[in-house]
């Protein structure tokens, strides 16, 4: 018999230990390996307080409305594979400026130890919620803007307390009717 990979015979008498360790060796490589690493995941979302006071935000000029139909809401989701993490947020807002989300950012960071390179804060574009920057002949409301502030960290810190177990999925689908 020989080895793979070998020119030298290996004498009969010792066939059965090589086949005994060619077939345990797999169950060593096992044990020596660290455990797999799991994809993990956690959600969480943060509802923002408005009020008819404030100023909307999206129009040449800013107005007010009365009353408030649907939630706004900072939504964030942390990924996390082994030690590394990144947090993606979305805020129901217009849009906001680096010097707004700059200091979230290293709060972020703070908490939950988020590298400041892997947290993407996307604002929807709404205009239906209070300014968050100067646009035309408005300013931002600064009580809303402080609010948003805390409502990604509130977010993003109760999602990364919830990370779990998780797959990472996708499907392919097709809308032919729009």
């Amino acid at each position: 018999m020989l080895l793979p990979g070998s020119h030298f015979p290996v004498p009969a008498l010792n066939r059965s230990v090589v086949l005994l360790c060619l077939c345990l060796l797999p169950l060593f490589q096992l044990q020596s390996q660290q455990p797999s690493t799991r994809l993990q995941a956690g959600a969480a979302a943060a509802e923002l307080q408005a009020d008819d006071s404030m100023i909307i935000a999206g129009g040449i000029t800013g107005y007010q409305l009365q009353g408030q139909e649907g939630k706004l809401r900072c939504v964030a989701v942390v990924l996390a594979l082994g030690p590394q993490k990144l947090a993606i947020v979305a805020c129901d807002v217009l849009m906001m400026t680096r010097q707004v989300l700059d200091p979230v950012i290293a709060e972020i960071e703070s908490a939950t130890g988020i590298s400041r390179s892997n947290v993407l804060i996307n604002c929807t574009h709404t205009h239906h919620a209070p300014s968050t920057m100067r646009v035309h002949d408005y300013a931002p409301d600064t009580v809303f803007t402080r609010r948003v502030q805390e409502g990604i960290v509130a977010a993003v810190k109760s999602a990364a307390s919830k990370l779990g177990d998780a797959d990472f999925l996708f499907a392919l689908g097709e809308e032919k009717t729009v």
